[in-house]
């Protein structure tokens, strides 16, 4: 399985975006099935009070996954979807 990076949401704060990534990472079946492998989260505070969470998962995913918020100009993220 190659790498990945998908843009999942955007939100217009920083403290919405850190709620969204640790929902997901927690609530996503990412925790649970990295914990039923043994496997142990990592949790990091990025600059700018970011939030990065990631773990290697089991079973069929068997990846590590990452879920992180990244921070851009509006202006910008519009112009590269276009």
């Amino acid at each position: 399985m190659g790498d990945s990076q998908d843009v999942v949401e955007t939100y217009g704060s920083l403290r919405e975006a850190n709620a969204s990534v640790a929902d997901h990472f927690l609530f996503g079946g990412t925790y649970s099935s990295g914990r039923a492998a043994g496997e142990e989260p990592q949790f990091e505070a990025l600059g700018g009070r970011r939030l990065r969470c990631a773990m290697q998962t089991d079973g069929s995913m068997d990846v590590f996954v990452e879920i992180f918020v990244r921070e851009v100009s509006l202006k910008k993220e519009k112009s590269w979807r276009r």
